[in-house]
């Protein structure tokens, strides 16, 4: 158990864990973590919803799984600056929003997943998610990527970006008319607008069977 700010750092190594992390009381608590050779932290309690992850140049990935709870959001920002180290956060039950401090990898894979019903990943005002040539996998039913103008941006380099659905049944509309709502992954033009890849752009995935519409 954590105070509910709490600063945790692995200087020369990694941190990693698999029992129960607890960070302050419900709703309240952030975390800060600071690693040279990874960081493996995949059980987390629901009470950090704003969470900061920073990997330095020597080894090892970033990955982070927590549970804040449906209905609630997990707030997170961070780098993986190892070369082709991953950066990977996955929430099991609420939203997940990108703030405007950002993802970034150095030549790594990043995923960002979101696992609950009808949850949203949001990437906020101004956020972008960088891989410098990793590939990049967004996976949420609901998804607000915000658009170029407002600062947004999803550029893999020459990664591939996939942007798909968690439930398999979950529809797909792109376009200008595309909203999400409880059935539908929604991606409008604006989002569209903020991925830069030379590597491609996956809508979907080979086991969605959901249906996709252009709108």
């Amino acid at each position: 158990y954590l105070n509910s700010t709490a600063d945790v750092a692995g200087t020369g190594g990694a941190v990693t864990g698999t029992g129960q992390l607890t960070v302050g009381t419900a709703g309240a608590g952030e975390l800060t973590v600071t690693a040279d050779t990874g960081i493996n932290l995949v059980n987390v309690a629901n009470n950090a919803r704003t969470v900061h992850l920073t990997n330095n140049a020597t080894a090892g990935n970033v990955v982070y799984n927590s549970n804040v709870g449906a209905a609630n959001t997990l707030t997170v920002d961070g780098a993986n600056g190892f070369a082709t180290g991953s950066f990977s956060v996955t929430e099991a039950a609420g939203s997940l929003t990108v703030s405007g401090s950002d993802i970034a990898a150095n030549n790594g894979t990043i995923n960002l997943t979101a696992q609950g019903v009808d949850e949203t990943l949001t990437l906020a005002a101004g956020a972008t998610v960088g891989s410098g040539g990793g590939a990049i996998t967004l996976t949420a039913d609901n998804m607000n990527l915000g658009s170029a103008g407002a600062g947004n941006a999803v550029n893999s380099v020459g990664g591939l970006v996939t942007l798909k659905p968690f439930a398999a049944a979950q529809a797909i509309e792109l376009g200008v008319g595309a909203t999400d709502s409880a059935t539908v992954l929604g991606i409008d033009n604006n989002e569209l607008g903020t991925i830069t890849s030379t590597g491609g752009l996956t809508i979907g995935s080979v086991a969605h069977t959901g249906g996709i519409t252009v709108v």
